[in-house]
């Protein structure tokens, strides 16, 4: 969460958007807010590999450590503080497993979790063991934790082909899911999404072992955007392979809490039946909507497939955005709230970038910029990039600023239409700016909505000695000290120690605990409710 005021950082960022290109700087709702290359960056190294952003910490990992002149692989984390962005801790492969494995082939952040994907070193990989790395945040100690190696065997009692290749992260870090292959009796290949849940005491055990890609379904390059991970449910990818004839799918799962179990909601394919056309090399989910990339579709420009949720649990298509002449869209996808983007290029000059797709509430509308515009041919800008509600990590492996093919990670303000406080620039760039606090880390600037409160509204009222009387609430009156009122349904001052910070509707006293100051007013989201009777 952003409590502070964060002055230093509107220097910093005033000063990093005086160095980028200009559509860089708050175009069509989206800003600029960092740089990221890591202290020791070598020579080869390609920062950004595969990427990961939660919140306020990003993940970058490396194909090569140029710094130990050696071709092991890393893992950068940087942190955001009042300060701005600042590296925060380097991984590598732990003590005592392989030095030589591929370590940081997928990451992914979320909550206090960092997951690390790790296969066998170069070669075919297939039936060899791979692992997923888990560290946690020890925010009190200010420091990353390895706690566990995951890895699995096939029904066979092998090691589970290429496992670690993919991984992901819930946003609230209680969830990770790894993805491997395994070869059945026949020789067919079949993909395997492996779920792990966090308990109480911070340990990790797999949940389910689910099928999302059917036989037939090889390996092939750029494996990193195959698997998103959300609140409940998540989507894996698998792009086919010509040499082996089997064409792509999206499967979409949800967790059944009645059943205790995760359910198949949906099997995608290419919605014009196309063959070869490598649907699901990139795929996103968030909430009700989904996006699968297509990048050989019938265009011959590129599309990203949107599905939405419909109440029975289907997933039918809702539209398909399909690149042109100017643009070809292959790669990399991520969704949030209203949002699409998807790594492309400009076809007329060759230009690498993150096209944005916005939601008017009746269909879907391209941005004539897109994040990346005018930066360098050929330097790999949007290969990979993920996203979340807070902003967009972007990477590009051959950014030389520091060192050759060095790489680097911008950070982008959420592209969203949304100014709730009608000064004219995005909320998602007044937040990063440091001119407006985001204290719950919604994307919504404070000063927009009312204090953090119950997710219920208390019945408050002024006797006629000017006193706030609440309740009841369970069976008990409140009274107290009125401070200040504002419309004829919000009441605010102190009763007995607490705070009231929200009122009106349904007998609930909302209190701070004792610290009695005024932060807002209005109606908030749900929080702690203090309910001490007097």
């Amino acid at each position: 969460m952003r409590r502070q005021r964060r002055s230093g950082r509107i220097a910093a960022l005033a000063a990093a958007m005086a160095a980028a290109p200009a559509t860089w700087v708050c175009a069509q709702g989206t800003c600029f807010d960092a740089k990221l290359i890591s202290s020791d960056v070598g020579d080869r190294d390609r920062l950004g590999s595969a990427v990961s952003i939660a919140g306020n910490a990003a993940a970058l990992a490396t194909v090569t450590d140029g710094n130990l002149g050696v071709n092991r692989r890393v893992v950068y984390l940087f942190r955001r503080g009042p300060g701005g962005w600042a590296e925060e801790a380097k991984f590598g492969v732990p003590d005592p497993f392989d030095e030589t494995l591929e370590y940081g082939r997928s990451v992914a952040v979320g909550g206090d979790v960092l997951v690390v994907g790790a296969i066998s070193p170069a070669g075919d990989p297939l039936g060899s063991q791979g692992y997923a790395f888990v560290y946690h945040y020890n925010d009190g100690r200010g420091m990353w934790n390895f706690v566990t190696a995951l890895a699995e065997a096939t029904s066979a009692g092998e090691p589970a082909s290429i496992f670690g290749w993919t991984v992901g992260v819930s946003p609230d870090g209680h969830i990770i899911v790894a993805t491997s292959g395994e070869v059945l009796k026949n020789g067919e290949i079949i993909r395997i999404a492996y779920i792990y849940r966090r308990d109480a005491n911070d340990e990790w055990a797999m949940e389910q072992r689910v099928v999302f890609a059917e036989p037939n379904a090889r390996w092939i390059w750029i494996p990193s955007n195959w698997l998103d991970v959300d609140d409940g449910q998540f989507i894996a990818g698998y792009a086919g392979n010509l040499d082996h004839a089997s064409d792509g799918t999206a499967a979409i799962f949800r967790y059944d809490a009645g059943a205790a179990a995760w359910v198949r909601e949906a099997l995608l394919t290419s919605p014009d039946g196309a063959a070869d056309s490598f649907f699901g090399l990139g795929v996103s989910n968030h909430g009700d909507v989904a996006a699968v990339v297509e990048p050989d579709d019938v265009s011959g420009f590129g599309a990203v497939h949107i599905y939405r949720r419909a109440a029975d649990g289907s997933w039918p298509l809702e539209a398909s955005l399909r690149g042109n002449e100017t643009r070809a869209l292959f790669s990399d996808v991520a969704v949030q709230d209203g949002v699409v983007m998807v790594s492309g290029r400009r076809s007329t000059s060759g230009e690498r970038v993150v096209f944005v797709y916005r939601h008017d509430g009746s269909g879907w509308t391209a941005d004539d910029r897109a994040l990346g515009d005018d930066m360098p041919v050929g330097s790999s800008f949007g290969r990979s990039f993920d996203a979340d509600a807070t902003g967009v990590l972007v990477a590009e492996m051959f950014d030389d600023e520091v060192q050759p093919f060095g790489g680097a990670g911008h950070v982008f303000a959420l592209p969203t239409n949304d100014d709730c406080n009608a000064n004219g620039i995005s909320d998602g760039c007044d937040i990063l700016a440091g001119d407006s606090d985001d204290a719950d880390g919604n994307g919504v600037p404070d000063e927009c909505q009312g204090p953090i409160c119950g997710g219920r509204e208390a019945t408050v009222y002024v006797d006629q000695f000017g006193r706030i009387v609440g309740g009841p609430l369970d069976g008990r009156p409140y009274r107290g000290l009125l401070i200040a009122t504002s419309a004829d349904d919000v009441v605010m001052g102190t009763i007995g120690d607490d705070l009231i910070i929200d009122a009106g509707g349904s007998a609930v006293i909302c209190g701070n605990g004792g610290n009695d100051r005024i932060v807002g007013r209005g109606h908030g989201s749900p929080a702690s409710v203090g309910n001490r009777a007097r």
